[in-house]
C-alpha cells in the first residue's frame, strides 16, 4: 500500500513572491518564515561585498561537487558526524551549529 505524506503549501517556498510587495520567504532549520523588507539597500555593492559574494559562490559550487562525488561525500560525512558528536557534547561552544551536511561543508570551506 502506498504511503502518502501531504506537503504544506508553503513548506518549499523561498525568495520573493512579488518583488514590489517586499515580503520574502526563507526556510531555516526546517521552518519556513516570512520576512518583510522595509528599507532594501539600493546602492552599489562594495568591493568587500563583491569579494564575499564571489567567495560564497565558489564555496557553494565546490560543495555541490563534493556532494555529487561518492568518495568525497563519504569523507565529508565522517567529518560531519564527528562535528555533530562534538556539538552534542559541548553545545555552548556552538551557538549556531550546522544542521545539514551541505551547510557544514559550505561553512568549513568558507573558513579556509
Amino acid at each position: 500500500m502506498a504511503k502518502v505524506t501531504p506537503i504544506h503549501p508553503i513548506a518549499s517556498i523561498s525568495g520573493a513572491i512579488v518583488k514590489e510587495d517586499g515580503s520574502c520567504f526563507r526556510t531555516r532549520n526546517g521552518k519556513t518564515h516570512v520576512y518583510k523588507v522595509v528599507h532594501p539597500f539600493k546602492g552599489e555593492p562594495t568591493e568587500n561585498q563583491n569579494s564575499m559574494r564571489k567567495n560564497f559562490g565558489d564555496c557553494v559550487r565546490q560543495a555541490s561537487v563534493i556532494l555529487h562525488s561518492p568518495e568525497l561525500r563519504a569523507e565529508w560525512q565522517t567529518r560531519y558526524d564527528e562535528y555533530l558528536k562534538d556539538v552534542t557534547r559541548h553545545p555552548q561552544s556552538y551557538p549556531k551549529p550546522s544542521s545539514t551536511l551541505r551547510g557544514f561543508i559550505i561553512s568549513q570551506l568558507h573558513k579556509k
